[in-house]
C-alpha cells in the first residue's frame, strides 16, 4: 500500500508541476506580447499582479483539465501552447492508468 500513495503523490506532484509551468509560460507570453489569455467577463475592471496571475493558473488547470469553459481564450502564441497543454491533459488518465498499473519493484 505504500508504494501506491509513492505513485499518486508522484503523479499528484507532476500535474501540479505541468499545470504551473504552463501558467508560469502564459504568463511570460503576456509579459512579452507574444500572446494573450483574453477574459471575457473581466476586461474592463483594474487588474492587479495577482489576479494575472491567478488567471493564468486557472486557465492552464481548466485547458489540462480538458473543460475549457470558454471564459478564457487564448491569442496569438498562446494559442498553440494551450493546444499542446490540452494534449498532454488528454494524455494524463492514460499514463495514470500505465503508472498505477505498473508492476512494483523489489
Amino acid at each position: 500500500m505504500h508504494s501506491y500513495v509513492k505513485k499518486i503523490l508522484v503523479l499528484g506532484l507532476f500535474i501540479t508541476n505541468t499545470a504551473v509551468s504552463f501558467a508560469c509560460l502564459y504568463l511570460w507570453l503576456e509579459i512579452t506580447d507574444a500572446g494573450y489569455v483574453i477574459d471575457h467577463y473581466g476586461q474592463h475592471e483594474e487588474i492587479s499582479v495577482i489576479a494575472v496571475i491567478w488567471k493564468m493558473v486557472y486557465f492552464s488547470i481548466i485547458t489540462m483539465a480538458a473543460v475549457g469553459y470558454g471564459d478564457l481564450t487564448p491569442i496569438g502564441y498562446a494559442q498553440p501552447i494551450a493546444t499542446i497543454q490540452a494534449i498532454i491533459g488528454y494524455l494524463l488518465p492514460i499514463i495514470i492508468v500505465f503508472f498505477l498499473a505498473a508492476p512494483e519493484e523489489k
